[in-house]
């Protein structure tokens, strides 16, 4: 059995009352996929910015997980069950 190794290297950003998260997936025999999330703090907002961040980088973690899935359901040759 071959290991393969990824790595998902998450930037955070931070302009005024919004947050950018984007992972960047680095996988051995793909090239790369990049997830992006964003998360606003509203005025009177109890929201901190270590909150937004977290938010900013959950959403773009889901979103990456979603563009995985999306890759795997288009492989016809895995059972539904694993999807």
């Amino acid at each position: 059995m071959q290991a393969h190794f990824s790595t998902v290297e998450i930037v955070i950003d931070q302009n005024g009352t919004d947050t950018r998260a984007v992972a960047r997936l680095r996988a051995d025999a793909d090239s790369g996929r990049i997830g992006t999330g964003i998360a606003t703090i509203v005025s009177g907002d109890m929201a901190t910015s270590d909150t937004a961040a977290n938010l900013a980088t959950a959403r773009a973690l889901s979103d990456l997980a979603e563009q995985l899935f999306d890759s795997a359901a288009s492989n016809s040759a895995l059972p539904t069950s694993w999807l």
